[in-house]
């Protein structure tokens, strides 16, 4: 299913319309592949959430010396739980320009607790000039908080260059976290992973690692008390002409996915497929079941 008429729930959103009036963005500065000094307060960084912030308010974090295993999986214990869908309000300075959403409608209500899953790096844009990210996350009911692994194209000062890290935010003061950014290049396999402890909120341990180069990146959340309901996998852009189709990367899909509920139990996620009602390029969101969706780009 595509949704292209979303304009009215998206300006009803009050919490992100003071993002439009955001103005210069501004590059940070690495050093060992982790964010470091910045260049001035008032310039602004995209953050993988449909937003540009302050480069005071991201905050990048050393390892946290934890690696999962890519089989490092709970037993499954059940069939899938029953799921549905609702469209977000996915904010637009920046925006999401097509996504798939699953929504966890359980009588817990606690929601997702583990996710882990690949994707390759896709082919680089043919041409520069935007900001895009590709990643699996959750999101609470609220779409409030995000916690993703992320593949990020010309972000920061890594110009024309593929990166990930592990991502989470915002904290209470507004501050989005990541940890290490770690080079990647097209074809290199990605495997992302997103744990909680309890269902009662708790620590989100993130992480994403390069198969390929034996590399990671990961990060823990602050102790936060909600229950993340939404799954998605998605192309974000930003700084992005959106006539402009050769600014995309290329298609992207999301394989061997594992949702898990506070059961231990394993969750099938009933995809919907959405596309930004501005996009003029030929994308699209699919799935082929519940643990593989597709991203499709005209590159």
């Amino acid at each position: 299913m595509t949704d292209t008429n979303r304009t009215d729930r998206r300006s009803s959103f009050n919490r992100r319309s003071y993002l439009k009036a955001i103005g210069a963005t501004g590059a940070l500065t690495f050093g060992s592949g982790v964010a470091g000094a910045m260049s001035s307060p008032t310039d602004y960084v995209y953050v993988p959430h449909g937003k540009r912030v302050r480069t005071e308010k991201v905050v990048a974090h050393e390892d946290t010396n934890r690696t999962v295993s890519p089989a490092d999986v709970a037993t499954m214990q059940s069939e899938p739980e029953v799921t549905s869908q609702k469209n977000p309000e996915v904010p637009d300075v920046h925006e999401w320009l097509a996504y798939t959403l699953g929504t966890y409608n359980s009588n817990d209500g606690n929601g997702f607790k583990r996710y882990q899953g690949y994707f390759v790096v896709p082919t680089s844009p043919p041409t520069s000039g935007d900001v895009d990210f590709l990643f699996p996350a959750f999101e609470d009911a609220d779409y409030t908080t995000i916690v993703q692994p992320v593949l990020q194209w010309d972000w920061g000062s890594y110009t024309d260059q593929w990166t990930y890290s592990a991502w989470w935010g915002p904290d209470s003061s507004g501050a989005y976290h990541h940890g290490p950014v770690k080079p990647a290049d097209p074809g290199d396999t990605l495997y992302g992973y997103m744990n909680v402890g309890s269902s009662s909120g708790g620590q989100w341990y993130i992480e994403m690692q390069n198969v390929d180069k034996g590399t990671s990146s990961s990060v823990y959340s602050d102790d936060l008390s909600l229950d993340f309901t939404h799954a998605f996998t998605t192309l974000e852009v930003a700084a992005y002409n959106w006539g402009r189709c050769d600014q995309l990367p290329g298609y992207t899909t999301f394989y061997n996915q594992v949702f898990e509920n506070f059961a231990g139990q394993s969750v099938g996620v009933n995809w919907s497929g959405i596309v930004n009602s501005n996009a003029q390029c030929d994308v699209s969101a699919t799935a082929s079941s519940s643990s593989e969706t597709t991203i499709h780009t005209p590159n």
